[in-house]
């Protein structure tokens, strides 16, 4: 993935996770939908839309984390998948501890290395 396809995709993201916001938002506030649905499921449809946009706030995070230069080192590297761990498992019952991040020392990392780290 180039530069630019890096770039749009977070835009596109950006895009649909604050569509998925405002929907949200405006629900949440009492306001009607734009399309008239009944409110059958309205709890269930607002918990998938939270769902989605915590998602693509994370993807758009790891996009944004991935092509800044200053994240090129192992140490940072460690910490961001710390806290992606801590994230995908919060609303779980999974208990996610993640320990040993601090002996990660800050070496250099090359960009290719962390784009296939973090492709696994």
């Amino acid at each position: 993935m180039n530069m630019r396809s890096n770039k749009n995709a977070a835009g596109s993201r950006a895009i649909s996770m604050t569509n998925s916001a405002a929907v949200s938002r405006d629900r949440h506030a009492g306001r009607p939908p734009q399309a008239a649905h009944p409110d059958t499921g309205l709890k269930e449809a607002l918990g998938q839309l939270a769902a989605h946009t915590r998602t693509l706030a994370g993807d758009l995070e790891s996009v944004v984390w991935t092509v800044s230069p200053k994240n090129n080192s192992w140490d940072r590297l460690a910490t961001f998948i710390d806290q992606f761990a801590l994230r995908f498992f919060r609303d779980t019952a999974v208990e996610c501890h993640v320990e040993g991040t601090e002996c990660i020392p800050a070496a250099w990392l090359s960009p290719e290395a962390q784009h296939h780290t973090l492709a696994v």
